[in-house]
């Protein structure tokens, strides 16, 4: 038994490990690809604009439970509103959140050193954005108890980080469920950067799975693995401990299946809402709206501004406003006061990504 405060000196090289074939690794992969190729060929026959729009807020939604695993939480409803109010709410997780989803959506393929511009705008430090000899433990969610202590020798540090670098960088690799999994493992286990060790894992393991298909980049894996968040901590501690590490890449494998199953419900949910909208919009209203496009506007945010209408369909102010009045008496928006601003609600919208 090894003591979890000490910190842990005998990482592998990720080629070093050995994964034996087991009947439940194997079902696990099958299983997992076919999840994730039937989402492929789901989002290729999807509207692009609509595809687009669902995986910005899926990727707000997965995002928020990211940055709460490691420790910066906000809740779902008030990352929404941030996302539209003036200088989103002055909060500066949501501004976090809001920076790190433009720089993902900009990166092409990963190194460290290309997640470096992450951390440079993410922390108050400018500099020291590698860990060194600074400790870094994973603790359990429950009882705030150390469950694992990364390696603080150099001499263990930089040549695991030279070989993680090496191996993130030949992204064709990616192919292999299992050896993505291990690279997880080992980004987390190795702890590089000084925070967020945890949200980078698994952006590099959504990055990886967008290769499939682009859409993929938005896959909840946060949000499924938050739920089971201590088991996501626990079996870390335990596979350092056991060395077996076919029971990690089955939990993760089977955890990306199941962010596949819930980004496919999730975006039926939000096709059903928009076509009954529409529906409303089209048939059941006394003022002659422009329903293809208001209803558009209303399933691209969960928050809606007044001066989105004014610029997405040119018109005026009065006119804006006197549409917002009409989806309001509706029932399809509520207003609210936001700071010095007032923004309009799309609750049904909002509850598909509430949970």
């Amino acid at each position: 038994m090894i003591n979890v405060q000490k910190p842990f000196d005998d990482l592998k090289p990720i080629d070093a490990i050995s994964v034996k074939e087991k009947k439940s690794l194997i079902l696990a992969i099958q299983e997992c690809r076919k999840v994730l190729y039937f989402n492929s060929g789901f989002c290729e026959a999807q509207p692009n604009e609509e595809l687009n729009k669902f995986s910005d807020l899926i990727q707000i939604y997965d995002t928020k439970y990211s940055f709460d695993l490691d420790g910066y939480p906000l809740s779902i409803n008030r990352l929404f509103e941030a996302q539209k109010s003036e200088n989103h709410l002055n909060d500066q997780i949501a501004i976090s959140i809001f920076q790190y989803i433009n720089w993902s959506q900009n990166i092409k393929s990963i190194n460290l050193s290309s997640l470096e511009p992450f951390y440079v705008y993410s922390s108050k430090r400018k500099t020291n954005l590698y860990r060194g000899r600074n400790e870094y433990q994973i603790k359990s969610f429950n009882t705030n108890l150390t469950l694992y202590t990364a390696p603080s020798s150099s001499k263990i540090i930089e040549p695991l980080l030279t070989d993680l670098n090496l191996i993130i960088k030949s992204s064709g690799r990616f192919e292999d469920l299992t050896h993505l999994a291990l690279v997880h493992f080992q980004f987390r286990a190795l702890a590089p950067y000084l925070f967020m060790n945890g949200h980078i894992a698994r952006f590099i393991t959504k990055h990886s799975i967008s290769q499939i298909h682009p859409s993929l980049y938005a896959l909840p894996l946060s949000a499924v693995i938050f739920k089971d968040k201590e088991n996501y901590h626990t079996l870390m501690r335990d596979i350092v401990i056991d060395q077996e590490y076919e029971e990690w890449c089955v939990y993760l494998i089977n955890a990306i299946k199941v962010s596949g199953e819930v980004f496919l419900d999730k975006y039926k949910k939000f096709q059903a809402l928009k076509r009954l909208n529409l529906e409303i919009l089209s048939k059941y209203t006394e003022y002659d709206l422009p329903a293809y496009e208001l209803n558009s506007i209303l399933f691209s945010c969960v928050y809606i501004k007044p001066n989105t209408i004014i610029k997405e369909l040119v018109c005026h102010r009065h006119t804006a406003y006197m549409y917002l009045k009409h989806l309001t008496s509706m029932g399809i928006l509520i207003e609210k006061t936001s700071g010095r601003e007032k923004l309009y609600w799309h609750k049904d919208l909002y509850d598909i990504f509430s949970d």
